[in-house]
């Protein structure tokens, strides 16, 4: 992520990413409607998902459990 390459970020474990990414993350899910969480490991994510969930956002799983999706194709 040229971001945390700039600060000097190591890779994803850097503790820059829980520095500077994760905050960052956290003040862009106030605009959010919902969160689409995709599979796959990542402890950001699932910090994501737990912020969404306290605020009342909803969480979807996969794209065809959001309202409406189904109906636009691919």
């Amino acid at each position: 992520m040229p971001v945390l390459d700039s600060a000097g970020a190591c890779g994803p474990d850097d503790p820059l990413v829980a520095e500077m990414m994760h905050p960052t993350a956290q003040r862009l899910l106030q605009y959010c409607d919902a969160v689409l969480r995709l599979p796959g490991e990542s402890r950001g994510a699932d910090q994501d998902v737990e912020i969404a969930r306290g605020s009342g956002s909803p969480v979807f799983t996969s794209r065809e459990e959001i309202p409406g999706v189904s109906d636009l194709g691919r």
